[in-house]
């Protein structure tokens, strides 16, 4: 992801200390190169199967720099709501950990993609 100064320019560095902001994720689709069963062929979206996890201080921000710092969320990608995508753009320089309670039935060695869709339409694929 970009990450911007506030006149606008991309930070190369990727280093920011405070007036800076970054592109908005506004969708996660995770895939595999393999099956994860009948439901889930392979390429299919298992936003469903995956939950995201991530710490924001965007609360501790928001409330004058008083209480807990630094909060944790989880949440089933495939349920990600526009609060939670707000919490998630102004915490981005934590990371991300995706997870799976569920094992794929083809049991090989699978390639994840990771895409993150912004708000202008662009999408930004990891892979692994």
């Amino acid at each position: 992801l970009r990450l911007y100064d506030n006149r606008g320019w991309v930070l190369e560095s990727g280093v920011c200390n405070y007036d800076c902001y970054s592109d908005k994720i506004n969708k996660i689709s995770i895939t595999s190169d393999k099956s994860w069963g009948e439901n889930y062929p392979a390429g299919t979206d298992l936003a469903p199967l995956f939950t995201v996890e991530f710490s924001s201080l965007a609360e501790y921000v928001k409330q004058g720099f008083t209480g807990e710092i630094s909060r944790n969320y989880s949440k089933v990608v495939s349920e990600v709501d526009p609060e939670l995508y707000n919490l998630l753009n102004a915490s981005k320089f934590s990371g991300l950990l995706f997870q799976s309670a569920t094992f794929p039935a083809d049991a090989r060695e699978h390639t994840y993609t990771v895409t993150l869709t912004l708000d202008t339409g662009e999408q930004i694929a990891y892979h692994n």
